[in-house]
């Protein structure tokens, strides 16, 4: 599928290859553009990550519950990771507005996504390095899987059962 000149320059703006905005056209309807996201003192910048905003959410908002476009976003989720993810990228829900969405890198370190959003717990005083270097070490103990990212949380899958989850 041709991508049209505004996504050519998109390609340009975030160093994306064209193949890459293909394959994500072809698997899913939607509208593409630049994460604009907070940096580390709070401003908004423009990411070298892709907004995807799933075209059926726009026509559909009336009559899905956030569940079912989680659900629903899940499922492209994984579909597109095995197609993006032996090309270098990786993709990951967003929850950053009241229209979730996915977001795909050009990284293969998950973490990058927690460093693009700004994952943090500034409430409780836990930065983003805190963040990071947390599941970074559960990782190391259990494999995780970040499947979800926002400013504020992160979804994740756990490859084997945490200690601290198994009920006495």
């Amino acid at each position: 599928m041709a991508l049209s000149q505004t996504e050519q320059g998109l390609v340009a703006r975030i160093g994306f290859d064209e193949s890459l905005l293909e394959v994500v056209k072809v698997e899913v309807a939607c509208t593409l553009q630049q994460l604009r996201a907070r940096d580390e003192d709070g401003a908004l910048e423009d990411k070298a990550a892709l907004l995807v905003s799933v075209a059926e959410f726009a026509e559909e908002k009336a009559k899905q519950t956030l569940d079912i476009k989680h659900e629903r976003l899940e499922e492209l989720r994984r579909k597109l990771s095995e197609k993006i993810n032996p090309l270098g990228y990786q993709v990951f829900l967003l929850l950053i507005s009241a229209e979730p969405a996915l977001i795909v890198l050009r990284t293969e370190d998950q973490f990058d996504a927690l460093r693009t959003v700004q994952t943090n717990g500034d409430n409780y005083e836990v930065s983003n390095d805190n963040v990071v270097a947390k599941l970074q070490d559960w990782n190391t103990k259990y494999g995780i899987n970040i499947v979800a990212v926002r400013h504020d949380s992160v979804g994740l899958e756990f490859q084997k059962a945490p200690d601290f989850a198994v009920a006495g």
